[in-house]
């Protein structure tokens, strides 16, 4: 499901789920529309986790133009309403299915751990601060109107502690004249 709108692949979910509920298999009705078994699932879960009305509240303008993984990385978050926050927000801002993906991490406090050092088990920071970096840039894109369902969600609470902490460090940085770029 290659570059598939998110439109496209809710109705092929929909025609999937309406399949299994008649007795085929997921096997079969992925045979049925042309699609791979796990195509098939995949389409299944998305059209599960945006139902008629949060498909409503995001609208067909919004969900032509939004990708099969723009809705995979919004569906990670539990809260329905957040998904349709999450998706609209991306629509609104232009982003990229992997700026959603961060953002999504942050809100559930899942950022990338990082690959494991050669030299000790101590984990190495440089793939979080990325992971962190491209999620906060994300937020600035969103403004006051989007930051209020990550305030307001699961993690807010780090949210609010990760920018106190940021506070603190530019002063740190600027001393030390580092370019962060």
């Amino acid at each position: 499901m290659i570059r598939q709108t998110a439109q496209h692949v809710l109705h092929l979910g929909d025609d999937i789920l309406q399949r299994y509920r008649t007795g085929q298999t997921y096997a079969q009705a992925a045979q049925a529309l042309g699609l791979t078994s796990d195509q098939a699932k995949k389409a299944a879960r998305l059209a599960r986790a945006f139902g008629p009305e949060q498909r409503s509240q995001i609208g067909d303008d919004a969900l032509c133009h939004l990708t099969a993984a723009h809705l995979e990385a919004a569906a990670r978050h539990p809260n329905p309403n957040v998904r349709v926050d999450l998706t609209l927000g991306a629509h609104a801002d232009g982003a990229s299915a992997r700026e959603l993906q961060a953002a999504v991490a942050l809100l559930l406090g899942k950022g990338q751990t990082g690959p494991k050092s050669c030299r000790s088990g101590y984990r190495t920071l440089g793939g979080d601060f990325d992971s962190v970096a491209e999620a906060a840039e994300a937020l600035v894109r969103r403004g006051e109107r989007g930051l209020r369902s990550y305030v307001g969600g699961r993690q807010g609470g780090s949210l609010v502690r990760l920018c106190n902490v940021m506070k603190t460090l530019i002063p740190l940085i600027d001393g030390l004249r580092a370019d962060p770029e």
